[in-house]
């Protein structure tokens, strides 16, 4: 199919909708403070640092704060969402649309509105592919691919992004890795989304590349993260829950709470660990930092 030609940005795109960050309007933050959406949490025997990842960046946000930079080199394992060196971009890509396509007669058109199927062909068309090489393909599919390619239009590539950047200082300080999650859980989340969330979260993003919105809320987003804003991420996350509260559930908080265990035993262990996950997973009542600091544990914004 066409859109696999752009499959590193669709796998990006989709960690990008599992943070909650692509497609939700966002205003420009004014600088509040001089912190980093980084955080210490310590236990009596040991310190872990969470670090909010944006997962698609162009190279101009390097070189990272000094500050940001000092907890990443001080971090003797490193933990991310999920291991991606299990897999690569191919395989990963070929799971997505293994759960994403239709058996028997279902199809696209007949499990949309028409509205929404019009709207699809509309955009698929302005990037030069016809609607129905996608027919057999879920709306999750299709809302990742028109995600991937604004995002790819708006030059921000997950070779930059934050995970990236800390898992190559992993490699380079030959320090091992952890996973917070599997890749086919994060896929997971998607594939059993009802239909009516899947055509929500493909009318986002459809409504994201027409006004151009999309690339423009991640560019926000990246403003507020260098400014260490966390009420200007929190008021983001707090419409992703308005607009979407199936897709919040099981992209935000569910997994927020599924990792707290497995935090919890690197805080009870002897090594420094840095955690990178979304921004968004570290903001809010339900954010990881407020789960941790309701265990009695340490927690201070750095």
């Amino acid at each position: 199919m066409a859109f696999l030609l752009s499959k590193k940005t669709i796998v990006a795109a989709a960690f990008m909708l599992l943070a909650g960050v692509a497609i939700h309007a966002q205003q420009s933050p004014k600088k509040q403070s001089p912190q980093h959406i980084l955080w210490k949490v310590s236990s009596p025997t040991n310190t872990v640092y969470l670090l909010g990842s944006i997962h698609l960046l162009n190279k101009d946000i390097y070189p990272l704060d000094t500050v940001i930079d000092a907890a990443i080199n001080q971090a003797e394992v490193y933990a991310f969402e999920a291991d991606m060196d299990s897999l690569n971009q191919d395989a990963i890509a070929g799971l997505m649309l293994a759960k994403g396509m239709y058996s028997g007669d279902k199809t696209l058109k007949n499990s949309i509105s028409k509205s929404t199927y019009k709207k699809t062909a509309a955009a698929l068309e302005k990037q030069g592919m016809a609607v129905a090489l996608f027919n057999k393909f879920k709306p999750w599919v299709v809302a990742l691919t028109v995600l991937g390619l604004d995002m790819k239009k708006a030059e921000m590539e997950a070779e930059y992004g934050i995970d990236k950047y800390v898992h190559n200082k992993a490699e380079e300080r030959g320090k091992s890795t952890a996973a917070l999650e599997a890749v086919t859980d994060q896929i997971n989340i998607f594939s059993s989304l009802s239909d009516a969330a899947q055509e929500s979260l493909l009318k986002q993003a459809l409504d994201g590349a027409k006004e151009g919105s999309s690339a423009k809320d991640l560019k926000g987003i990246v403003t507020a993260w260098q400014q260490g804003d966390v009420k200007s991420l929190e008021k983001l996350l707090q419409k992703t829950y308005k607009s979407d509260p199936e897709f919040y559930k099981r992209a935000v908080t569910d997994r927020n709470h599924n990792w707290i265990p497995k935090i919890e035993e690197f805080l009870h262990g002897n090594q420094t660990h840095l955690v990178t996950v979304g921004a968004l997973h570290l903001v809010g009542k339900e954010g990881v930092v407020e789960l941790l600091r309701a265990k009695g544990y340490s927690v201070q914004q750095l």
